[in-house]
């Protein structure tokens, strides 16, 4: 806790009167004085056995490789403190060093920083740095700095943090971003994120995340200056010192109002997403704005926001696209996610520098006019979208080349056969199908233009199904659809993470088959589901078969089953998922039906 909590307020009874304790943790003295405690506790740092343990943890061939080590690694861990996440990020930093020279460098970097400061946290934050000066490159570390805008515990989808870091030049853009993802996994490495549970977002411990907001570069010629609020602020706050700020970010705060305008000549981010923001006041608050390359919220006219780069107006209630916007020429990322009474985009074609566009979940009706324009995006590499029965689903299902650009592809209330490009899926990292009734769903394979050479999308048995893969393919949503029987096609999706399964009164199995199938040459002799994490199965009445033999499952974590009264075995076994515990949800009524294959599987899985 940073501050006094009124525990009435949220519906804690006062302690004394019901003989009830409370605990809770904070770094202030203060709050404790405030709370009105009734005993504090202090959490003294590690014992030095326990500490050097902890430091070593990962390095016993390190400090075996040269006699000298050992002793310097001694001195480098008493310069820790005995505080555990100094421990940590300074051991996994120096666990690759293999040189004395090495260690005694970082013995005398730690040295240094331990005399200019005195408190105890102006002394770990400077230990803490040697991990940020110990990162590859100035990109890296200026990626890592970003990262300090989103608040405390605050989990940041990976794929939207490369955007904006493409957004801010940080760097290139790619459909594909694997210098993303090794950035991100290099700041895995220094301890510097923590990646969530769900495998596709990160986060930052609150002491690196205040590293992040304390460190004083210089880039490009004068000092980089962040500002992030603290979370449920009210009001849009005062900032001193505007002329040096380069980076504002009021995320997931409470604020209603914005300022007049800002006077900042330097500020190139501007983040404000998940606030009860209505609107900017006027045209002017950007007025002394003239470098701005990140915002994300609704907005006024923005024509003069010429360096413009990352616009996000996902989850808004935006009617019309903000006036302005076509005379954006170095946009690059436009965000209309989830804007329901968006209706029209005329005109995008004119963003000719756009890589990355995203329709997901907008009111845009895909008609012939639309696609026109989309096609007419020379640079665009990046595109979610949502498709429903209109007079554009022909035209755009027939160019392969739009078809490559799909990350997030939405169909909905479709109603007659359906025949998908294999790039359309191929491409995709999340497939989404809604309130369809689709007697056939057909993938057309690459070239082909005979009727004979396509490929039933949820039995693929043909001959043609070695050119099929779905490697992308991370997310599967299937709901209120009728006439599909089973969902064979996944064996081609062997990176699946969520499996979403919802009102399919035909379905009568995933995998299809009661014991070991025949694989045909066409067939990947792979077991599925090897990257499944979440797997929900809900109102599948005919359902009686997921898989024909147990499955590893190495990453699954939750399962929920609700209304498959015909589904009685699960293809599990008390190996299964063994490097963590699974949540399952389901009916007491079904578990008590379900055929464990031993006693230990149902004691590792049925829940308490």
């Amino acid at each position: 806790m940073w501050r006094k909590v009124d525990l009435a307020n949220i519906g804690i009874p006062v302690p004394r009167r019901n003989e009830s304790k409370i605990v809770f943790t904070t770094r202030s003295n203060e709050v404790c004085g405030r709370m009105g405690v009734d005993k504090e506790i202090e959490v003294t740092c590690m014992m030095w056995d326990d500490a050097w343990d902890l430091f070593t943890k990962n390095m016993d061939e390190t400090i075996k490789s040269h006699p000298e080590i050992f002793e310097v690694a001694r001195l480098v861990a008493k310069k820790c403190k005995g505080l555990p996440l100094a421990l940590n990020v300074i051991g996994e930093v120096m666990a690759r060093k293999k040189t004395v020279e090495e260690w005694h460098h970082a013995a005398n970097v730690l040295s240094s920083s331990a005399a200019q400061f005195s408190s105890m946290e102006a002394e770990i934050l400077p230990i803490l740095k040697f991990s940020y000066d110990d990162l590859a490159d100035e990109r890296t570390k200026k990626c890592f700095l970003f990262c300090g805008l989103f608040p405390e515990d605050y989990e940041i989808g990976k794929d939207d943090l490369i955007d904006y870091w493409v957004g801010n030049e940080l760097i290139r853009g790619a459909k594909l971003n694997y210098e993303g993802y090794a950035i991100i996994g290099a700041l895995k490495n220094a301890c510097l994120l923590i990646e969530s549970e769900s495998k596709d977002k990160v986060k930052m411990h609150d002491v690196i995340r205040d590293m992040a907001l304390w460190i004083p570069l210089g880039f490009g010629g004068r000092q980089e200056k962040l500002f992030a609020a603290e979370e449920n602020t009210r009001k849009f706050p005062k900032i001193k010192d505007l002329e040096a700020l380069s980076s504002i970010s009021l995320i997931s705060n409470r604020i209603e109002e914005a300022c007049g305008s800002l006077d900042c000549p330097n500020l190139d981010t501007v983040l404000l997403r998940d606030n009860k923001l209505r609107a900017l006041p006027s045209e002017n608050f950007f007025y002394r704005v003239p470098v701005l390359k990140s915002f994300s919220t609704r907005l006024p006219n923005i024509s003069n926001l010429v360096s413009l780069r990352y616009l996000n107006l996902s989850c808004t209630g935006l009617k019309n696209l903000p006036d302005g916007l076509y005379e954006l020429s170095k946009l690059i990322y436009l965000n209309l996610e989830h804007t329901y009474m968006l209706k029209k985009i005329d005109g995008i074609s004119s963003l000719s520098r756009l890589r990355v566009l995203k329709l997901y979940g907008s009111g845009i009706d895909t008609n012939d006019n639309v696609v026109e324009e989309i096609q007419r995006l020379e640079h665009l590499y990046g595109l979610t979208i949502t498709l429903r029965s209109s007079a554009g689903l022909e035209s755009y299902l027939k160019d392969e080349k739009l078809n490559s650009y799909n990350q997030q592809l939405h169909l909905s209330n479709q109603s007659s056969p359906l025949i998908v490009p294999i790039g359309m899926i191929s491409s995709s990292r999340v497939l989404e199908i809604l309130d369809s009734n689709i007697p056939k769903l057909e993938i057309k394979l690459p070239n082909n233009d005979s009727d004979d050479e396509y490929v039933h999308l949820m039995k693929p048995t043909s001959e043609y199904c070695s050119n099929i893969n779905f490697f992308s393919l991370r997310e599967v949503r299937l709901d209120n659809c009728t006439s599909l029987k089973d969902l064979t096609c996944l064996l081609y999706a062997p990176h699946l993470a969520v499996l979403y399964l919802v009102w399919l009164p035909d379905l009568h199995a995933i995998i299809e088959g009661y014991g070991p199938p025949v694989m045909s040459s066409s067939l990947p002799n792979t077991q599925p589901f090897r990257a499944l994490e979440f797997l929900t199965l809900g109102d599948l009445g005919k359902l009686r078969s997921i898989y024909w033999a147990p499955l590893p499952f190495p990453y699954l974590k939750e399962i929920n089953i609700k209304g498959c009264p015909l589904l009685t075995r699960l293809p599990i076994n008390c190996e299964s998922a063994q490097s963590q515990n699974v949540i399952m949800n389901a009916e007491r009524e079904w578990l008590e039906k379900v055929e464990w294959r031993d006693q230990a599987t149902k004691e590792r899985f049925y829940p308490s």
